[in-house]
């Protein structure tokens, strides 16, 4: 029996896997320098990438804060003018120059109106004002914009005072106990979700001595540290938001999501069966939602008259003019002031750009026929961000306030007694005007959110492309903008001496206060911060009482300087802002 030699196939087999392992080697070298080169393809510096991870590695492991990544990236690597960097495969552009960030935030808004931001897969999350997009986030932001108005915002100050006095009430309780010593954050956190609780779900809640209550489990929920299965995902939403959506991926539980819900329903259906109305933050979405419709019928029935009216041959006057009264003024009255339903101006930027004018008043115009824009999933949705945007950073800046004061006695002092005298003169009442009536307070908020902004940095995205002023630099569409607000912050050219704690900066007494362009802890142009003054107000309120109460004191746990959490991407104490507080002996 002859025996037969190997095929001269199996001889193959070794050399085809192997060209095949050359063009997947060849074919990954090619995409990584082509995705590595694209800022050094355009003239803009930037740090090497390690390649699969750009430059984001001191941020996965983590070695640095996001702050601090950005500090190095502003000071190292050019950011201070403007630089690129890696987000994985992600190219990202940081500008930090005042002059550019004007173009960026509000004169060229056009170009950059979108923020980047991560896609949730979720009917509510993603119908939140700081995720929408185009003419679509226009049109819900000029809703919403009189809702936190100087008045509106007034009106919820009872609500605020109430869960402040609670909060006051816990410390003096535990005082009695000999417990003087906390962690400010997590304390200041629990009144922070009483408040919103109250404010924008319109239930009562008590963190602040039921830890166990509902609406606390949920929210302990909703902010839990992300499982090992989770966090691949939260990347992956971060980095390939198309992806995810396509895939309908989620990292969020839905459990926390679908009870805010359901409260929110719940509270609306209750208030409009019972007719009941509430000073809080639900209630002025529902009246707004409510204008909103009446102005749609409204516009309706002028069209349905004016079609009428042509139909019948009558819609000319002799002279060729048309009758007047045909189309609804564009003013409306919104308390008492007039108003115009669009998003020509901002509640805090004032008059926007003529560019962004241009924009707007075409999605004014494509809306006039649209459906009505606050349905109540939207509602929900606002009121989830009012829980995320305000419940944390809130947190956070009370207790920086309350740490950069228990190591500045002096300021403390002198904040006490400005306190004490307002008040007197407002028969000991805390009301919205005798808040105003207090600089010294508006300096020191200003003072530790320069030095310490909840948010390092903002983000923007690049609409359609756009040419770098004097530059012949083009960014494409879809790019990411990163603006660094903590460096910037922190740049001994627009703040002497920068990491010192001082006050008089924001003073105006001198020496000019801080230009719009270098001091934004609440962002800038027509996307900043919606509910900044709501924030300010309740921040500022508590910090009132508590001073008028007790000192804040430095004690053993109190870490000096301060060192910042790496894991989180808000700007977080690393170990807790632990501090004592006294009693105020009465003199």
């Amino acid at each position: 029996m002859s025996t037969l030699g190997p095929s001269p196939v199996g001889w193959l087999v070794i050399p085809l896997s192997l060209v095949v392992v050359f063009l997947v080697l060849a074919l990954t070298i090619v995409y990584f320098r082509s995705c590595y080169s694209y800022w050094s393809s355009r003239g803009i510096g930037s740090p090497d990438p390690i390649w699969g991870l750009g430059n984001l590695y001191p941020r996965l492991r983590p070695t640095m804060s996001l702050a601090e990544f950005d500090q190095w990236l502003y000071r190292d690597c050019g950011g201070s003018r403007f630089c690129g960097f890696y987000e994985f495969t992600q190219p990202v552009l940081m500008v930090g120059d005042p002059e550019l960030l004007k173009h960026v935030m509000i004169r060229d808004f056009d170009h950059f109106c979108d923020r980047s931001f991560v896609t949730f897969n979720d009917p509510v999350m993603d119908h939140m004002l700081l995720g929408l997009k185009g003419s679509v986030w226009k049109r819900v932001r000029s809703v919403m914009t009189p809702t936190f108005s100087s008045g509106k915002v007034k009106q919820t100050l009872g609500l605020v005072s109430d869960c402040a006095a609670n909060l006051i009430t816990y410390f003096i309780n535990k005082l009695d106990l000999n417990v003087s010593v906390f962690e400010m954050k997590d304390v200041y956190g629990m009144f922070t979700m009483d408040t919103i609780a109250s404010i924008a779900f319109g239930v009562s809640s008590d963190s602040l001595n039921n830890t166990q209550d509902e609406f606390s489990a949920a929210a302990a929920r909703f902010f839990a540290e992300p499982q090992p299965w989770q966090k691949p995902l939260l990347w992956l939403q971060w980095c390939a938001p198309q992806l995810t959506r396509s895939l309908g991926l989620g990292s969020l539980s839905r459990t926390p999501i679908h009870f805010f819900s359901k409260v929110v329903s719940d509270t609306i259906n209750y208030r409009l069966k019972h007719q009941l109305r509430r000073n809080d933050f639900l209630q002025l979405l529902l009246d707004a939602s409510l204008q909103e419709k009446t102005n749609n019928n409204d516009k309706n029935n002028t069209k349905n008259k004016t079609s009428s009216q042509h139909k019948d041959g009558e819609g000319n006057t002799s002279n060729g003019k048309a009758k007047q009264g045909g189309r609804q003024p564009r003013v409306k009255l919104v308390d008492g002031q007039q108003t115009r339903p669009s998003c020509e101006e901002d509640a805090d930027s004032g008059p926007a750009p003529e560019g962004q004018r241009k924009s707007c008043n075409a999605a004014d115009k494509a809306s006039e026929a649209a459906e009505p824009v606050l349905t109540e999933e939207v509602i929900t949705a606002q009121c989830v961000l009012f829980y995320m945007a305000g419940y944390d950073t809130t947190a956070t800046t009370l207790s920086f306030v309350s740490y950069c004061l228990a190591l500045h006695p002096a300021v403390q002092q002198k904040l006490m007694e400005e306190g004490e005298r307002v008040l007197a003169a407002h028969d000991n009442v805390l009301t919205y005007d005798a808040l105003q009536e207090m600089p010294y307070l508006d300096m020191v908020f200003s003072e530790t959110l320069r030095l310490f902004p909840p948010a390092p940095r903002v983000d923007r995205r690049c609409t359609k492309e756009y040419t770098i002023p004097g530059t012949h630099i083009t960014i494409a569409p879809d790019t990411k903008i990163t603006i660094p607000i903590y460096s910037i912050h922190r740049d001994a050219r627009y703040f002497p001496d920068p990491d010192r704690f001082d006050p008089e900066r924001f003073s105006g007494e001198g020496r000019s206060r801080p230009s719009p362009a270098v001091y934004m802890p609440f962002g800038s142009g027509p996307r900043n911060c919606i509910g900044k003054r709501f924030a300010l107000m309740e921040a500022k309120l508590v910090m009132v009482l508590l001073l008028q109460e007790f000192a804040l004191l430095p004690c053993r746990r109190t870490q000096v300087p301060i060192a910042l959490d790496k894991s989180s991407g808000l700007l977080k104490a690393e170990q807790g802002v632990w501090l004592r507080l006294a009693k105020r002996v009465a003199e």
